[in-house]
Parts: C-alpha cells; sequence; structure tokens
C-alpha cells in the first residue's frame, strides 16, 4: 500500500509504531466494545466476514487492548466464530490462511490445535511463502504458544476453568496450584470435592 502512515510488517509482527497503533485504536474502538453485533454483521458473510471478525478480535484486540480478548462473551463468540469457518479452511490460501489456523490453534480441542499448528508450520516452511508472511506466522505462533502448550498437555486451557465455569480435574488442580492460580486452601477445597 501506498499508505507511509500504515507500518504494515510492523502491525503484522505485533510491534506497530505508535502511529499506526494510534491509527488502529481510532478506527477499530467502537467495533470492539460492541462484539455482538459485529458477529451479526460478521456471520452472514460464511467466509470472508467470519475471518475478519476473528481477525479483529484476535490479532487487532490482542494490539489495541494489549490483553487476549477472553471474557466469557469472548471466548464464545470467538470459538463460535472459529467452528463456524473450520469447514472452510481449505479454500483460504496466504495471510488469510495463517489467521484462521493461528485462531484453530487455540481452540480448545487438541486434534484441532495439533493440526493447525502443523499447517502454520507448513506455510512457514513453503519457499513460497513470503518473508513477511514467515514473520506473522512466528509471531502469531509466539503469541499462542502458552495457550497451545497447555491445550496439548490438558485438552483446553485450566486458567479459562473458573470463568467459564468447568470443574478443574486433578491434574489441573496440582498445574494451578503450581502455578499460582489457585491458592493452596481453594485446592484443598477442590480435592474435597473431587474425594465426595
Amino acid at each position: 500500500p501506498e499508505n507511509k502512515d500504515i507500518d504494515l510488517k510492523g502491525l503484522y509482527t505485533g510491534k506497530p509504531r505508535e502511529k499506526t497503533l494510534s491509527r488502529l485504536k481510532s478506527l477499530f474502538a467502537v467495533a470492539l466494545s460492541m462484539p455482538e453485533e459485529v458477529w451479526e454483521i460478521c456471520e452472514k458473510d460464511e467466509a470472508n466476514g467470519i475471518l475478519a471478525f476473528i481477525v479483529l478480535f484476535g490479532p487487532i484486540y490482542r494490539l489495541i487492548k494489549n490483553t487476549a480478548f477472553e471474557t466469557k462473551q469472548g471466548l464464545r463468540l470467538t470459538q463460535n466464530a472459529v467452528k463456524a469457518i473450520m469447514p472452510k479452511a481449505g479454500e483460504f490460501k496466504g495471510a488469510k490462511s495463517v489467521f484462521l489456523n493461528a485462531a484453530m490453534s487455540v481452540v480448545e480441542e487438541k486434534e484441532t490445535s495439533e493440526s493447525a499448528l502443523k499447517a502454520l508450520d507448513e506455510i512457514s516452511a513453503s519457499e513460497e511463502t513470503p518473508d513477511i508472511l514467515k514473520s506473522v506466522v512466528s509471531y502469531l505462533k509466539e503469541q499462542n504458544k502458552e495457550k497451545t502448550d497447555l491445550i496439548a498437555q490438558f485438552g483446553r486451557d485450566p486458567r479459562l476453568n473458573d470463568l467459564l465455569g468447568r470443574e478443574n480435574s486433578e491434574e489441573e488442580t496440582v498445574w494451578l496450584k503450581e502455578k499460582g492460580f489457585i491458592k493452596a486452601d481453594t485446592a484443598k477445597q477442590e480435592e474435597e470435592k473431587e474425594a465426595e
């Protein structure tokens, strides 16, 4: 693009210049505060619209808000978007494939996550993939690594169990306690509950 104000490489690799970040905030501030309404618009286009939602409430949200879209509502909407578009995954190429597979890699289904990570590795290893896209793959994998490692280990992200009203497994309780996500007395209550 001719627009010198937009630093695409920085944007796509998670290190935009302040001017680019400021523009993103002004462009998307309203949309990011209305995820349900944005979803209603995006879901009408079963391919590009849903992918746009995934990108907006994935990498762009993270850049602007400096956190993941991990509210109960956010997780539900994002998971629904990814599951709705997964059957069309083979139709996407280039950057669209990268963003879709990055989103699929954090779906709390071990097989889906593994398959998406494999697809990202293949994209990155291809001689046809431009260097900037390889940088995007590397950035997105790094951003998602903690979550994809947890999905590989537990089949889901135990840090979200409380938010989503899920019971912790014994293994998850031990891990959450070790990592300081639950206090010792909370862990003891969970163990007692499991023993009943």
